[in-house]
């Protein structure tokens, strides 16, 4: 695909109505690959669309690799409503629609939600009430109202059980501290999701600057 963005890079530089998506234009990032998958990016304009259909058709003349309209989807903001059907006529692609899920990840466009985070807390809660390990991922920006519903799962667990039955005999603050403070030593959330996202951070601060994502985070995200 490197050779297809070459000729994307190259009509939007020599030629006239092709514009950016929002927030890709100062980075110029017009597409990410992921393995086989491809993440193209543009305004919702027949011009912007018309200048990737015609570099898709190029490279499919090059190298004989043809788009496949089944497998492809096309995601259209709201703000694009009046060309929406001009669009898909001319891509032919399915329309998709966000939350969409992509390596069990949720993409969404905006902030993230309670409703947005249920999966995690659903599997939180069957950790616990199966006592098996899975395999879950905090890393990102779960709200404050996911995290206390995540210790009032756990909490509820430590002094209810499965019964259901019982209430709390300590504060959940008093649980958290160590040992040697009295506590029981169980990691609190909120200061792990803290964490978390520090040391987040902190890898971008230390990444390569010539990453995209690297790059498109101090833009946009961590500006001064």
């Amino acid at each position: 695909m490197e050779i297809w963005h070459v000729l994307l890079k190259l009509r939007t530089q020599n030629e006239g109505g092709f514009q950016y998506h929002w927030k890709c234009y100062e980075l110029g990032i017009l597409n990410l690959c992921f393995a086989d998958d491809v993440l193209i990016f543009c305004a919702g304009t027949i011009n912007s669309v018309c200048t990737i259909k015609t570099t898709l058709a190029e490279f499919a003349e090059m190298s004989s690799l043809h788009v496949n309209p089944s497998k492809s989807t096309i995601i259209l903001s709201k703000a694009v409503q009046r060309e929406r059907q001009a669009i898909l006529d001319l891509m032919r692609f399915h329309e998709g629609f966000l939350a969409i899920k992509y390596l069990a990840v949720p993409l969404i466009a905006s902030r993230l939600t309670v409703a947005d985070c249920q999966p995690l807390i659903d599997r939180i809660t069957s950790w616990l009430a199966g006592r098996n390990h899975l395999n879950l991922s905090l890393a990102g920006r779960t709200q404050l109202a996911v995290i206390k519903v995540i210790e009032g799962k756990m909490r509820a667990f430590l002094w209810k059980g499965s019964s259901g039955l019982g209430y709390a005999k300590v504060s959940w603050v008093q649980v958290c501290k160590s040992k040697e403070k009295g506590g029981l030593g169980i990691r609190s959330v909120l200061h792990m999701n803290q964490a978390l996202m520090l040391k987040h951070v902190w890898k971008i601060l230390q990444e390569d600057p010539r990453s995209i994502w690297v790059a498109w985070v101090l833009k946009y995200r961590l500006r001064n």
